[in-house]
């Protein structure tokens, strides 16, 4: 199961990226280590609101950063399993876990729920 997925990508907007601290090397390693989850249950818990900062130019970046996000990288990790889904949470920004923690408890009872089901 992913938060709002992994904190580096190739597409980041650099100030989001050093923020992170990740580097082009970061983000390579992780997709690389992603491999294929089979059938194994996962839910990819995505946020819809976009990050926007003081600088105009800087959140222009970041909206261009976010549709790529949402709509192509998100549904990627999603698919590293037959079993995988997106779910968007909308009342959360970046902070998932600390936003709506239900959400990330509800998700991870799902993905328990189906493990055991698929172990009878």
């Amino acid at each position: 199961m992913s938060g709002s997925g992994s904190r580096c990508s190739p597409n980041q907007p650099t100030a989001l990226a050093a923020a992170a601290g990740c580097t082009l090397e970061d983000n390579v390693a992780q997709v690389r280590a992603a491999g294929n989850l089979e059938d194994r249950p996962l839910i990819v818990l995505t946020s819809p609101k976009q990050f926007d900062y003081d600088d105009p130019a800087q959140t222009k970046e970041a909206s261009v950063f976010f549709e790529i996000w949402v709509h192509q990288l998100q549904p990627q990790l999603a698919h590293l399993s037959t079993r995988g889904r997106q779910v968007v949470v909308p009342d959360a920004s970046f902070g998932i876990p600390y936003e709506e923690p239900e959400a990330v408890v509800r998700a991870v009872r799902e993905v328990v729920t189906e493990v055991r089901a698929a172990r009878h």
